[in-house]
């Protein structure tokens, strides 16, 4: 085994057990229901990438719903890629591009649902004020935003500062 292997295999079992600790702080039975979506992820990565894609959405609504500390996007995500990193430390050799396909799939899915809380965004802030918001938004004045889009304001700093 070489050592980009090794060193590959260890960060994929960081990454499972710090995802194994998040999911399971989680209260009562949504820590069952969190594992239970890590093993599924273990043993089919599509099958957990197909329940987050449709549960995705719903995240923030279930957590207000099933009394969670927050909304359940975070540790619906997290689920699934550490059950995709426990199989990659544990399981066969990696093909190159073997979760090219699943993660274009959950990028499908976060963008989809953000598009949705956009548009709930936009009548709760009403038409003008969202649209002037937007615009500074999309000019580039992301310090000037006076309102909360979301994740949209890191996110759009982060993709700047990426192609800087």
């Amino acid at each position: 085994m070489r050592l980009y292997d090794v060193v590959a295999r260890g960060a994929f079992l960081v990454v499972a057990v710090l995802g194994v600790l998040v999911v399971a702080h989680l209260p009562g039975w949504l820590a069952l229901a969190g594992l239970s979506l890590l093993i599924l992820s273990i043993a089919q990565p599509w099958g957990g990438i197909m329940v987050v894609a449709g549960l995705l959405p719903l995240g923030p609504s279930l957590g207000a719903l099933l009394h969670a500390p927050g909304a359940l996007t975070e540790p619906l995500v997290v689920s699934v890629v550490a059950g995709a990193a426990c199989r990659s430390a544990f399981g066969r050799d990696r093909v190159r591009g073997d979760l090219l396909v699943p993660a274009l799939a959950l990028a499908i899915a976060v963008a989809s649902s953000y598009a949705v809380e956009l548009a709930v965004a936009r009548v709760v802030m009403g038409p003008a004020l969202f649209g002037t918001e937007a615009s500074a938004l999309a000019s580039g004045r992301y310090f000037f935003a006076n309102h909360d889009l979301g994740s949209l304001r890191p996110a759009a700093l982060m993709i700047e500062g990426m192609c800087r």
